[in-house]
Formats: structure tokens, C-alpha cells, sequence
């Protein structure tokens, strides 16, 4: 007998027998298991992370970090800045891939149930079960995080959610779980879900808000049926995100408008340019391809409650991109309300997979040609996900080795102090993170309040032109290094020469020479 709900032909392979319960739940934890398998992953410190990472290390007396300017400048992050004191208060930073794994099952579970969802499961626990339509999509799924497939999650201008460390961005993971709790009727569950999203990455506080006016938008005809409590969520979360936004809008007040105007062209033109000028971004084959998915996946899932999501956030980013286009404000091209894309693209992904494993699933019903092909097509979906998973543990074996320090990094490492402040090439932005020590300038971490960001760009101007030359200026050496107190300088190019009387070698290797600055 087939269990109730359960149509002909939906078992996993011969359509013959049922699974049971448990076997369903083992079913679901083996795809996401597998998923994390052959999600990429990197170890500390990956990215983004030696900037993210830094003020709530600095929180937590790490090394000599306090002393560092970047770390005394303003900070946007005050909930990933207190996980990561936590996280360092603790000893703990092996925690860091611990939320990295959680967050990550949790993207593979919402993106499972969602799958589901579309194929007209109601209910949430219905969305967790296995027929083999779902058994198709999870080898589809692991699929995804094989080689270049990764960038099926990617948003455009570079953004994406499903990132290979923990940063801010990779809280965008809850999307999809607030999505399905959401259309499987669990209203209250999914607004409070949306809200640490916005909390611990500012720039997703747009990307939630659009999400809000989806659920209601998308769910308007049964809005009588909200109630008390899924009202009273759908206000905190509104609530919390308008806060945070009026405490970083005071946070970060303007100087002038011509100083935020001049950080925000900073920013947005020479720092990320190719995440907030729509330019940059827009005319490339790999925004075609997003937008042509996500209009497909509108019109797969037109029916569905997802599909009415889909179109309003899609309105709602054409919207605010063409207001930034028309208006050309750096500051709204900072936020980049096409952040959207996040969780945008990746839904529409889900709804494509979940289209072609029906497809595929239709075809072993076929008499003709669904028998005699249900176990070979099963067996290569099971052989694909596990080399899928396989070849990302193996990656992971390597990228987890124990990451040895370059002998100049040992170096800096151990003669860092309080009173210590290195001068490097901007391009070295582990360095900080690496030893610990304090850092005259580099060029990946910078602040986000105005006249800092103006700083942080003349140290970044002048630390370049100083480093340019074969020949080291000992005139402009000598002046940075009275005016900034600079104690060393580090040099990687063999064919640059310091001969300054103030500077004395004091460490060579095949990577890089060290000077010790005495005026």
C-alpha cells in the first residue's frame, strides 16, 4: 500500500515499496550532509573575513589589534562584531565553523523543502518527506556546488549568499528557510526569521524588506487570516530592521554632504566597483543568464506562492536600480539595492531544478522507457552526488591543513608590540590577521564613515606611490615615518632598494626584506 499523499509511481525506484518515517529523515540527512560535503569551504581567515573579523578580535585583546587605526574607526557590524568577541572571548574560533556548517544545513534544508513545496506539498512536514521526484532534485542539488556550478547561487555584482566562510553575508542562508516556513502556512516562524538576517548584515536590511512586502504581497487574498500573532511579527521585524537602519543613519551621520559624497564616489568607484556601479555588473553574459533564469522560474512557479514572490522582488530590484541609475546617488549605489539578487537568483535556481527533476521523474513513469531506466539513472545520480561530495571533502582536506606563516609574517609576529605600527604594500590584506600587529594601511580593510574613509584613502595613495618606484623616496619615507610613527616597513619586491640611513635591514629572505624605521 502507498501511504497517504503519496501518488502512483512517486516511490524511489521501482514505484513497488514505501519508505518509512525514519528513512525518510535519513534520506533528508544524507542530502544534507552530501551538500556540505561538496559545498567549497576555506579555513580562517577567508576574504571578507580579514576585515569582518577584525574589531570583535580586537574586542577581545587579540594580539596587539587594538592599537590598529582600522580598528578604532567606526563600525557597521555591531552583531557580527559581538558573535565574533564571543567567539574570541571564548578561545573558541573553531566556533566560526561551526555556525558556518549550521547556517549552511540550514540553506540546504529550506532549499530541500522549497523543492517540495513547488511540487504542491502543503505542509512542512510533507516538504521534509522523499518520493523520487525529491530524490532527483537532491542529486541535482549537490550537483550544484560542483565547480563552476557554484555560481548558480551567486546574485549579480558579485553578490551571493552561500559563501565558503563565515561572514555577515552568509546569515542570507536564512532566506530560504524563512521562504518555505512561509508558504507551508508558518507565518510567525518565518517573519522572525528574517529579522537576524537584517541584523547582522546591514546591506541585507533592503534585500528583508522587499521579502516582507513579498509575504504580503504574494499572500494578500488571506491577509483576514494572519491573525494576532503573525501581525505582531510582521511589525517587530519591521520594526527591528527600521531601527537598526535609523541607528547606523546616526552611527555614520554625514560630516557634510560633500565629504559623504566624496567617500561614497570612494567607495563605490575605486573600492567596489564591480558590486556598485550597475555598468560594471549589468551588460556581462552572467547577469543575462540570472535574469533569463529568474523570469523562467516566474513563469514555472506562477501558480505558486513563490512564483508571486519572485515577481515582486524582481519589480522591486528593476525599481531601485533604475531610480540609482537616474538619480546616479553613490550612497544608494553603496547599498546596492540589487543585493536582492542574493536570494532572488537562488530561489529561481531551486524552482529550475525542481521543474527539470519532475521532468525527469515524468520520464521513468513513461511504460516505454521508465522501468528498465529507473536503476540506472538512479545509480548514476547516486555516483554523481558522491563524487561531488568526495571531491569537495578532498579539497577541504587540503585547504585545512595547517596554514604555515611566510618567515617575514613569523618575523612581524613576534617583535609586534603596542607601540609597533608596520608599514606594508596595500595588496597584503591577510597581514594584519597574520601577525597580529598593528598595520599602517592596507587596501581591503577600510571604514565606512566619511573623513575615515578620506583617510583611508590618502594612506592608501601615498603607501602606494611610496612603494612604486625602484628606488625607495627616503624623503617621503622619512616624512610618513615621523608624521605615522612607523617602527618597520616591509618589502616583497627584490627589485625595489631602500637605502635610507634610517632604515636598517633587520630581516632577508627569498620573500621579503624587513627594515627597522629609526629617525
Amino acid at each position: 500500500m502507498r501511504s497517504k499523499g503519496t501518488k502512483p509511481g512517486s516511490a524511489l525506484l521501482t514505484g513497488g515499496f514505501e519508505i518509512s518515517p525514519r528513512a525518510q529523515w535519513l534520506l533528508l540527512g544524507a542530502t544534507v550532509v552530501l551538500f556540505l560535503l561538496a559545498t567549497p569551504a576555506e579555513p580562517l581567515f577567508y576574504g571578507n573575513q580579514v576585515t569582518k573579523y577584525l574589531v570583535g578580535m580586537a574586542d577581545a585583546n587579540v594580539g596587539f589589534l587594538r592599537e590598529d587605526w582600522v580598528t578604532n574607526t567606526r563600525n557597521g557590524l555591531p552583531a557580527f562584531r559581538g558573535l565574533v568577541f564571543l567567539i574570541y572571548w571564548l578561545g573558541l574560533p573553531q566556533l566560526s565553523y561551526v555556525f558556518w556548517i549550521t547556517l549552511t544545513g540550514i540553506f540546504a534544508v529550506g532549499m530541500f523543502g522549497l523543492a517540495r513545496s513547488l511540487q504542491g506539498q502543503k505542509t512542512l512536514a510533507d516538504c521534509m518527506h522523499f518520493d523520487r521526484s525529491s530524490f532527483i532534485f537532491s542529486a541535482f542539488f549537490i550537483l550544484t556546488n560542483f565547480g563552476l556550478l557554484t555560481k548558480l547561487w551567486w546574485g549579480v555584482a558579485q553578490q551571493h549568499l552561500l559563501g565558503p566562510a563565515l561572514e555577515p553575508s552568509h546569515f542570507a542562508t536564512l532566506f530560504p528557510l524563512a521562504i518555505l516556513l512561509y508558504v507551508t502556512e508558518r507565518r510567525v516562524a518565518a517573519l522572525l526569521c528574517t529579522i537576524p538576517i537584517g541584523l547582522f548584515h546591514p546591506g541585507y536590511i533592503i534585500p528583508v524588506a522587499v521579502l516582507l512586502a513579498g509575504f504580503v504581497i504574494a499572500d494578500r487574498a488571506n491577509l483576514r487570516r494572519f491573525g494576532v500573532s503573525a501581525w505582531a511579527a510582521l511589525a517587530l521585524a519591521f520594526i527591528v530592521l527600521a531601527a537598526h537602519a535609523l541607528y547606523l543613519q546616526i552611527h555614520f551621520m554625514p560630516t557634510s554632504p560633500e565629504l559623504a559624497e566624496r567617500a561614497s564616489t570612494i567607495l563605490t568607484e575605486k573600492r567596489i566597483p564591480e558590486q556598485a556601479m550597475v555598468a560594471r555588473w549589468l551588460f556581462t553574459w552572467g547577469s543575462a543568464a540570472r535574469i533569463v533564469a529568474v523570469l523562467l522560474a516566474m513563469w514555472f512557479a506562477r501558480k505558486h506562492a513563490v512564483g508571486r514572490i519572485l515577481l515582486v522582488a524582481f519589480a522591486g530590484i528593476v525599481a531601485l536600480t533604475l531610480f540609482q541609475v537616474l538619480t546616479g546617488n553613490h550612497l544608494l549605489a553603496l547599498i546596492a539595492p540589487w543585493r536582492t539578487s542574493i536570494w532572488v537568483v537562488p530561489l529561481s535556481v531551486i524552482v529550475l531544478l525542481g521543474t527539470a527533476a519532475q521532468f525527469v521523474d515524468h520520464q521513468l513513469e513513461r511504460p516505454e522507457l521508465g522501468v528498465r531506466m529507473r536503476l540506472p539513472v538512479a545509480a548514476l545520480l547516486v555516483l554523481l552526488s558522491a563524487a561531488a561530495a568526495l571531491e569537495g571533502a578532498n579539497a577541504k582536506i587540503k585547504d585545512f591543513r595547517a596554514p604555515q606563516l611566510a618567515g617575514y609574517e613569523i618575523y612581524l609576529k613576534n617583535a609586534a608590540s603596542p607601540h609597533t605600527l608596520y608599514l606594508v604594500p596595500t595588496d597584503l590584506s591577510k597581514i594584519r590577521i597574520d601577525t597580529l600587529a598593528p598595520i599602517y594601511i592596507t587596501g581591503k580593510s577600510h571604514p565606512y564613515q566619511d573623513y575615515e574613509v578620506l583617510e583611508w584613502y590618502r594612506r592608501t595613495q601615498v603607501v602606494d606611490a611610496l612603494y612604486k618606484p625602484e628606488v625607495v623616496d627616503c624623503g617621503a619615507l622619512r616624512e610618513l615615518t615621523r608624521e605615522a610613527h612607523l617602527t618597520h616597513m616591509l618589502v616583497t619586491r627584490f627589485d625595489q632598494t631602500v637605502n635610507c640611513s634610517f632604515a636598517k635591514l633587520v630581516y632577508l629572505d627569498a620573500e621579503a626584506r624587513i627594515y627597522a624605521l629609526k629617525l
